[in-house]
């Protein structure tokens, strides 16, 4: 299937777990499975896939493509990304960008248990999350797979919080 502009296409593998590869896979599965809807025929997926395949990323004046802040950024911005980048021993000497690739639009195409998910039992890989996008993150509130954190604050929060990062609450 033709490749949409960047933004839904390239968000993949799909669901809150990563585990659709594929992007029609994913549609078939919240019609059939978590909505419990009759099963779609091969035409209504083409066109729920082509309409979803243009959704864009919002631009944004002071990210470049490959996810570094321009020179409009303002210096609290410039101070941020270097948090975002460096490393954090609460994080085993990984930084943020490490899941949230900058040059690959955020994203690492990875599943995480980052404890925000309890598994239904013991070894079910579902409490792994797919690493989400942070393009236009401002937008999609609530946060978390399950819609839990309001605001990014509290995001910054639980994760400083969760992990023993130590941030000061100028960093955060």
């Amino acid at each position: 299937m033709q490749q949409g502009p960047p933004g839904t296409s390239h968000t993949g593998p799909y669901g809150r777990d990563g585990r659709f590869a594929s992007l029609r896979d994913f549609t078939r599965n919240v019609i059939v499975n978590e909505f419990g809807g009759a099963e779609p025929t091969p035409f209504m997926l083409d066109a729920l896939v082509a309409y979803l395949l243009e959704f864009d990323f919002l631009p944004n004046s002071m990210l470049t493509t490959d996810g570094r802040l321009t020179d409009a950024a303002p210096e609290a911005a410039r101070r941020g990304e270097a948090i975002f980048n460096g490393p954090f021993a609460g994080l085993g000497d990984r930084s943020c960008a490490s899941c949230h690739v900058p040059d690959a639009n955020f994203l690492d195409r990875q599943a995480h248990d980052i404890g925000s998910a309890d598994p239904a039992y013991e070894g079910e890989r579902a409490s792994a999350v797919d690493t989400p996008t942070l393009l236009g993150t401002a937008y999609t509130a609530p946060y978390f797979h399950d819609g839990s954190l309001p605001t990014l604050a509290s995001v910054v929060d639980w994760f400083d919080d969760t992990n023993s990062l130590g941030l000061t609450g100028a960093e955060r």
